[in-house]
């Protein structure tokens, strides 16, 4: 076929062909028909459109980015509702991580509706641009361009109907003068540094039709069936087009909408684009074609992504596509739409001035402004009146009694909340009481938890023994990548899914969005274990877990000085749903002269957190000291600039490693050998963590040797400091668990688990260096220096 083209290259369709009565129309659309489906991306000429308009678009484009920051910022999208607007460079969102670029987002002319509390949300996006006043041209040409780029498309559009068998008008009526164009104004600036190449991350479309202008400036990459990536060199006056999902859906996975990325300029070099997105009315509904059977016995079905699923209502995907990538614009606008919003439309800080600011104020009584200690076991109340409102749980502000509450670790529950996207947040001793607690919170005697079996060796302790004392069964998920398997472990009396979202110590990722689907159709919820990477490098909430729970004594507190855990409620769960299986949270309390905490505190929901504060903390008692609390605290403060640190060393390490002749395996999702490689690029864009396993030639002594060699890394039981540390999980962390189970947690004789700190990676690679020598030595080291 005459538009093959090798996996390098994209194939090239003239568009003219479909015009003119002389060309082979049969030849011409089995062309199309195969650049759609194999490829989904294709370069198209013959479009008729100006040169000089196409020059001028991108002319004043360049002129708008040249413009002062204040005269951009004028039109940032924030001010709109519509989205409409400026986006600075690092605040569009695409796989969860920043693009490296800022654009001017553009739609139709047209004026907001005056919509009713019934009326679909997507109704919304109907409203004005944002035009900057200090260039009047911008308009005017964008406006033009805009008007032949959806003349082309529809053009396409109409060759792509009569490709797949249909009359060339199949469309029109979803593409008339209400149809839901796009366009982008973007600019790219050179990277700020080598590893920072997010121009856009990995993404579909999820439109019919994209079309992209380009400079001369390459960037662009297009992934083939195979997995590699195509690069759409630019070509002289060709527009590029790409399928989107909902000609995905229309034709059955027939057509294929592809995955694509732009790879940020090299420093010092810029690049601008103008794509258009061709949409049909907000309203239209997408409706299989009733394919030729020769085409519909080739269609694959469109393809699934779980946290991402695909509506028949195109409003619907064109509104959910906006709320993920512009969380600025949904926190001041869209706020009634976000999981637990009251509907008030402050923005959220960013995570950076969250984890500095949230939950604390100066102090009342002497302006300190850092958060005070507060070392007292009790407070005063200001009369009996108030004493019994807060007994009765009528005053929730009023602290009692510290091992409840306390207004040091008020702030650091309030914060954590706050990080995580949670409603509430209770702080507890240590990281095992904070899992105890909430699983206790779901489960007694008699009753049934599934988790998964890849977890770190004290939880594995306490649910397979501890909770079995208790009354309290737990199925393990050998293989938590087996999402049948979790499934098949759910029994009627099951009341809570539960894993780490990086596992410690194997470091594999959890597709939490997929068994998060599978707890809440058992009507169960979710508990995620959050550790390992924090709410800076993951947030299981925005991926359907109900709970989550952290060992703060780790990477949360991040100096190894205080030991403590949290419980964060995410107020997602509806237990009034299943009042039967929750009756501890639904029905009368007796010790709360028959109070409901569902039907009480559920509308707010806090329901959970509060009755595990008020139940449990009260009757168990696993305070947190207010001094840890404190500590806690300075650590929260500077989470985002050790978490990165953390994981660029890690990253170093791994790579180093799994280079090395006497290592057998590495285990660090940024591995491109590993297992979750695609897991952490989906769930962990800003990188999978500082904790990762090698698993040593030599064995069980090679392991232990290994260990003892090291002198930077510090041979301990714990992760998440500011200094490495090492340990063999085999002797110590696993080392009660049978062998079988041992494996299943990805702990073998040989494997050495590394928490990598924030030193010198030169002085931690020499350190790795001479554990390396002496696990191949077969000899003991020398003492020398401190360990």
């Amino acid at each position: 076929m005459a538009t093959s083209a090798p996996p390098t290259t994209l194939p090239v369709i003239d568009i003219s062909r479909f015009r003119d009565p002389a060309a082979d129309p049969a030849a011409f659309l089995a062309e199309l028909r195969y650049a759609a489906r194999e490829i989904g991306f294709f370069y198209v000429i013959g479009h008729g459109v100006d040169p000089e308009l196409r020059a001028r678009a991108l002319a004043v484009s360049k002129r708008f980015f040249a413009l002062p920051e204040a005269d951009r910022l004028a039109v940032e999208n924030i001010n709109s509702p519509q989205f409409r607007g400026y986006t600075r460079t690092g605040t569009e969102y695409t796989e969860g991580g920043p693009d490296w670029r800022e654009q001017l987002d553009i739609g139709p002319e047209r004026a907001a509706l005056d919509l009713g509390p019934d009326d679909p949300a997507y109704l919304r996006l109907i409203g004005p641009n944002q035009w900057p006043p200090a260039l009047p041209e911008l308009r005017e040409t964008v406006l033009a361009w805009q008007a032949e780029a959806l003349r082309v498309s529809r053009e396409v559009l109409r060759a792509l109907a009569a490709a797949l068998g249909q009359d060339g008008g199949y469309f029109d009526e979803w593409f008339d003068e209400e149809a839901a164009v796009h366009v982008k104004v973007v600019h790219y600036p050179g990277r700020p540094s080598a590893d920072v190449d997010q121009g856009v991350g990995a993404h579909k479309d999820y439109g019919y039709l994209a079309l992209l202008q380009q400079d001369e400036i390459g960037g662009l990459q297009v992934q083939a069936r195979d997995g590699s990536w195509i690069d759409a060199t630019p070509l002289p006056d060709a527009f590029v087009f790409n399928i989107g999902e909902m000609l995905e859906i229309a034709t059955r996975g027939y057509l294929r909408a592809t995955r694509h990325r732009v790879i940020a300029p090299q420093p010092g070099v810029d690049r601008y684009s103008l794509p258009f997105f061709l949409g049909p009315r907000l309203d239209a509904v997408v409706e299989p074609l009733d394919l030729p059977a020769e085409l519909a016995a080739e269609a694959d079905g469109v393809t699934e992504d779980p946290s991402n699923p695909l509506k028949p209502a195109y409003g619907e995907n064109a509104l959910i596509g906006w709320l993920r990538s512009h969380p600025r614009v949904v926190e001041r606008w869209w706020s009634d739409l976000l999981p637990g919003a009251a509907g008030t439309p402050d923005p959220r800080p960013a995570f950076e001035t969250l984890q500095v600011h949230a939950g604390a104020r100066p102090d009342p009584a002497t302006g300190a402004r850092a958060v005070p200690i507060y070392l007292t076991s009790s407070y005063v109340f200001r009369d009996a009146a108030h004493a019994a409102d807060t007994f009765a749980l009528t005053d929730l502000e009023t602290h009692a009694y510290t091992r409840l509450s306390n207004p040091t670790t008020a702030v650091v529950e309030e914060r954590v909340a706050a990080l995580e996207g949670g409603t509430a947040a209770v702080a507890v001793g240590s990281g095992q009481a904070a899992t105890t607690l909430a699983l206790l919170n779901l489960a007694r005697a008699g009753d049934h938890l599934v988790a998964a079996a890849s977890l770190y060796g004290g939880t594995r302790t306490l649910l397979e023994h501890t909770f079995a004392d208790l009354g309290i069964e737990v199925s393990f998920v050998d293989d938590p990548d087996d999402l049948d398997a979790w499934r098949a472990a759910i029994r009627p009396g099951t009341k809570a899914l539960f894993g780490e979202s990086v596992g410690n110590p194997r470091g594999n990722v959890l597709d939490l969005a997929a068994v998060a689907e599978i707890a809440h159709t058992a009507g169960v919820p979710f508990v995620v274990d959050n550790t390992v990477p924090t709410p800076y490098l993951l947030r299981p909430i925005e991926h359907g877990a109900d709970i989550v729970v952290h060992s703060t004594t780790k990477f949360l507190g991040g100096h190894g000085t205080a030991i403590g855990g949290i419980v964060v409620d995410g107020g997602t769960f509806d237990f009034g749903a299943h009042a039967d299986r929750y009756p501890g949270l639904v029905a009368p309390d007796p010790t709360y002269q028959g109070l409901s905490f569902w039907e009480r505190f559920g509308p707010d929901r806090i329901a959970y957190a509060l009755r595990l504060r008020v139940r449990l903390l009260r009757d168990l008692g696993p305070a947190v000291s207010p001094l840890n609390s404190f500590l806690l605290l300075q650590g929260i403060e500077t989470l985002s600039l050790r978490l990165d640190r953390h994981t660029a060393n890690a990253e170093r390490v791994a790579a180093w490693l799994a280079a090395r002749p006497e290592v057998v395996r590495v285990d660090h999702p940024s591995l491109p050998t590993s297992p979750w490689h695609a897991a952490a690029r989906r769930y962990l864009p800003r990188g999978a963590g500082a904790v990762l396993s090698v698993d040593l030639a030599g064995g069980l002594a090679a392991g232990r040797r290994f260990v003892e060699g090291l002198r930077l890394f510090s041979h301990l039981a714990n992760i998440g400091d500011a200094r490495s540390l090492a340990i063999h999980p085999a002797s110590t962390t696993h080392a009660q668990l049978e062998p079988d189970q041992r494996l299943h947690a990805g702990v073998t004789p040989g494997l050495v688990r590394l928490s990598v700190g924030l030193e010198g990676i030169d002085d931690l690679l020499a350190d790795l260096e001479r554990g390396l020598a002496a696990a191949a030595a077969g000899t003991d080291v020398p003492e020398e220096g401190s360990r």
